[in-house]
């Protein structure tokens, strides 16, 4: 897994994608809390997310063989990461 990490920081690194834009969002909820309705939106404009090479694992994996499959399982998280 580690590995796989070190390969996935080097096509982030070559390919200048270490700061990720996201396109403008609007979310809008209505959540019924008990006897409460709570109604409202998100919005998000001009988002980004910065440091993605600061990309690991966080804690143990699982590797298995399914038929022709290998599958991974592995929390992933970043050391440092900025939201914009």
């Amino acid at each position: 897994m580690d590995m796989a990490l070190e390969v996935v920081r080097n096509v982030i690194r070559e390919k200048n994608m270490d700061r990720v834009t996201f396109p403008d969002f609007e979310e809008s909820f209505k959540k019924k809390l008990g006897p409460i309705s709570v109604k409202g939106s998100f919005k998000g404009r001009d988002g980004s997310m910065e440091s993605t090479l600061s990309i690991a694992r966080k804690g143990n994996a699982e590797v298995r063989l399914t038929g022709t499959s290998v599958i991974v399982d592995s929390a992933l998280g970043f050391n440092t990461l900025r939201l914009g």
